[in-house]
């Protein structure tokens, strides 16, 4: 092991096990020849032990795993005898010898020849550390489980803004609560303008040739593009499976759903041959139901460099009609079927439809799975206080609100007051809006910090709601 990446013999014995004070006694025990390394015995008391060793000691019959904690720092793990017989050995290397014989080398210095003509760089091999043979080995495909031990790249998002970007920086900040505030990669906020020269963008393409130097900059090989229109939650890891096996140069994701009016301006969808490959692409079809994309997208940093630098030669803008329509015949495009919840929002109608599903348990469970947490910024408020008259029925009411009258099949955001006798029902009312003493909402969206005075009466309807702006009196 490096150096650099080792916990010697003798702070294994010393520091973690607390067997010895001082480093005296940890080379009288090593002396002894009570270690053992791999099933080797080891006397240097500065032997370096790194990842994944097993580590025996003579006289208490203690085995241990060298490990790493979540934040990259040696841990001595217990385990038993059965587990202590082999280890897992990262391939670093990878080489065609003299007369042709395959030979690897691992993460821990280990040249094995004679391997597996289908292990490659970085798959994993299962290894005996006492029949010194290869049980089986581990292929480094997306979906396994894997420890990341180091990487420049882990977790780097992007964000492009394009208007009225303010709230969005407020909302994200530095990607603390998603754990993306980091000295390396993290969570970026991107401008619309890439230069002095750059124009508020028309298009996917003409936003990512703003940003072209960032992506330049990144040594990731895989990036997944998406937007904010789309609510939904998917494992994209399934997705950047399906890419892999079908060798494809961009997958898009799709959902066959009804085209509906709401949705309707600025709908893309796609057809396929039988083996899901797309060879069409058609923007807001008049048909009743298809295949529609998701806007989201899977595809290699060179290729997207390469698009990105011809869009600019030949002033095209629209991933859609560059890439999609025109490219479908040279390119591998591919589409994912996602069956799960997924709503667009593209209108005020649409947000309100899709708020309102919230209420349904079912889209409640897809869209919060427990093994894929959602996460959000944190503000700590007391919980919401009920008044001794107060009724809630089929909503939703967030932390720091005070319900002193009625609220039915309605979403209520942070800190609402609803006064004495006020009446709301399938309505949404966000952070900060008051609503007055006998006053009656019925299908309403008020923005934030609005307040409605006592005894107003705002009725809208489910298929066309009614919408206050910000901080308006009403």
């Amino acid at each position: 092991h490096k150096l650099r990446e080792c916990l010697p013999v003798m702070v294994f014995l010393r520091d973690r096990l607390k067997y010895a004070l001082t480093a005296g006694e940890t080379l009288a025990i090593v002396k002894k020849r009570l270690v053992k390394v791999d099933g080797k015995t080891r006397t240097n008391p500065r032997y370096p032990t790194g990842l994944m060793d097993v580590v025996e000691l003579g006289k208490s019959n203690e085995l241990f795993r060298i490990i790493y904690d979540c934040k990259g720092r040696f841990v001595v793990h217990r385990i038993e005898a059965k587990e202590a017989s082999f280890k897992l050995l990262r391939i670093n290397q990878y080489k065609i010898g003299a007369k042709g014989i395959p030979h690897v080398v691992t993460h821990d210095g280990r040249t094995i020849s004679f391997v597996d003509p289908n292990v490659r760089v970085n798959d994993t091999l299962k290894y005996n550390i006492q029949t010194h043979e290869v049980e089986g080995f581990i292929k480094f495909h997306v979906g396994n489980v894997a420890m990341v031990t180091a990487g420049g790249n882990v977790g780097r998002v992007g964000i492009i803004t394009k208007s009225n970007f303010q709230s969005l920086m407020d909302h994200v900040g530095n990607g603390k609560e998603w754990d993306l505030s980091r000295k390396k990669g993290g969570l970026t906020i991107l401008p619309p303008y890439g230069s002095q020269e750059a124009v508020l963008y028309r298009g996917r393409l003409e936003a990512l040739g703003n940003i072209y130097n960032y992506i330049r900059s990144s040594k990731a090989e895989i990036v997944v593009m998406t937007d904010c229109d789309n609510i939904t939650s998917i494992d994209y890891s399934d997705v950047l499976r399906y890419h892999k096996e079908k060798d494809a140069d961009i997958t898009v994701v799709y959902k066959h759903k009804p085209i509906t009016d709401s949705i309707h301006r600025d709908v893309i969808t796609i057809s396929m041959d039988e083996n899901k490959r797309v060879n069409g692409a058609f923007i807001n079809p008049e048909q009743e139901e298809g295949n529609v994309l998701l806007n989201m997208t899977v595809i290699s940093k060179r290729l997207l460099e390469r698009i990105i630098s011809e869009a600019s030669s030949t002033n095209f803008y629209s991933f859609t009609r560059g890439v999609l329509q025109q490219g479908n015949q040279r390119l591998k495009i591919y589409g994912y079927a996602y069956d799960n919840y997924v709503a667009d929002i593209k209108s005020l109608q649409s947000y309100y439809d899709c708020t309102m599903e919230l209420l349904n348990p079912d889209v409640r469970r897809q869209l919060f799975p427990p093994e894929r947490p959602v996460y959000t910024k944190v503000r700590d408020e007391v919980p919401v206080r009920y008044g001794i008259n107060a009724s809630a029925k089929n909503s939703m009411i967030a932390d720091g609100c005070i319900i002193e009258g009625t609220v039915e099949n309605s979403v209520i955001f942070r800190g609402v007051k609803i006064d004495k006798g006020a009446v709301v029902k399938n309505s949404i009312l966000m952070q900060g809006t008051y609503v007055g003493e006998k006053s009656v909402l019925d299908c309403v969206v008020t923005d934030k910090d609005v307040m409605i005075r006592d005894s107003k009466t705002l009725i809208g309807c489910k298929e066309y709601p009614f919408f206050v702006k910000k901080g308006t009196a009403v």
